[in-house]
């Protein structure tokens, strides 16, 4: 797909979010071609979707589909950003370095990311280079701290903060764990940071997901063989063990059944 260079310009003057690289300008440029459609249709008495994109036709109200004189798509995906391969984290840093024991987590939750990439401001100016920039609706900027130098020193703590609010200010996430955070429990940092990159519901595991399932049913609408597998399965994910194939099949099953109760 190909812009002019005016219509690029008009996309990014136009967009309400934040744009730092020609990636975002090109969401940019695409909702601007939904919201151009849109318009189109609207002056001629049509319907439209926009600017509400269905991004799972299968959990939308295919009525409304229906009702509508005409039903347009424009899907854009953007596509995971990894500068570092693992190996690259690995060699990088030493094997206690705080960015890779959280990089190397990331990677491994498919968290996409970019090291160390530099934010400027409009006139030029340098604000940050964070650990980790990932490039999500809004971007985040993820710092690995030691607390003996970023906490204890008064000068480099009013200095974080400074940078913090700029950031923030230029619509930026702004997310700092520090090393006994990183080190005892890596995991629960970059499930916080998988909460903002995709939205709580894709940052729970299936586990946790069934258990929140599990919990909003009411056992009344059980058999009393059903209310004493789901108590097991309960006890299970909340042990820490995965539940198995056979587990999500009954799972299903009961949930199909209250449904169509």
């Amino acid at each position: 797909m190909a812009f002019k260079g005016s219509f690029l310009i008009r996309s990014l003057e136009e967009y309400e979010g934040l744009i730092i690289d020609a990636d975002m300008l090109f969401r940019a440029a695409v909702e601007k071609i939904g919201e151009s459609i849109h318009n189109i249709l609207s002056d001629l008495g049509y319907s439209s979707s926009y600017p509400h994109p269905i991004k799972d036709i299968n959990s939308f109200n295919l009525q409304e589909i229906e009702d509508s004189d005409i039903y347009i798509e424009i899907r854009y995906l953007s596509k995971n950003v990894f500068i570092a391969s693992e190996n690259d984290i690995k060699n990088r840093y030493s094997e206690s370095s705080l960015e890779r024991i959280l990089g190397l987590e990331m990677i491994k939750e498919g968290v996409p990311f970019l090291i160390q990439e530099e934010i400027y401001e409009r006139d030029g100016s340098l604000v940050a280079k964070p650990d980790f920039l990932i490039l999500s609706e809004k971007p985040i900027a993820v710092y690995c701290d030691s607390k003996k130098y970023h906490l204890r020193k008064r000068r480099q703590y009013i200095k974080d903060r400074r940078i913090d609010r700029k950031l923030q200010l230029m619509g930026f996430t702004v997310l700092r764990f520090y090393e006994d955070e990183i080190i005892n429990n890596p995991r629960e940092c970059v499930e916080e940071i998988k909460q903002h990159v995709f939205g709580r519901k894709y940052a729970l595991t299936k586990e946790e997901i069934y258990l929140e399932i599990i919990n909003a049913i009411q056992n009344e609408r059980l058999s009393s063989w059903e209310t004493q597998y789901l108590r097991k399965v309960k006890e299970k994910i909340i042990s820490g063990k995965p539940i198995s194939l056979e587990d999500e099949k009954i799972l299903r099953d009961i949930v199909k059944k209250i449904v169509g109760d």
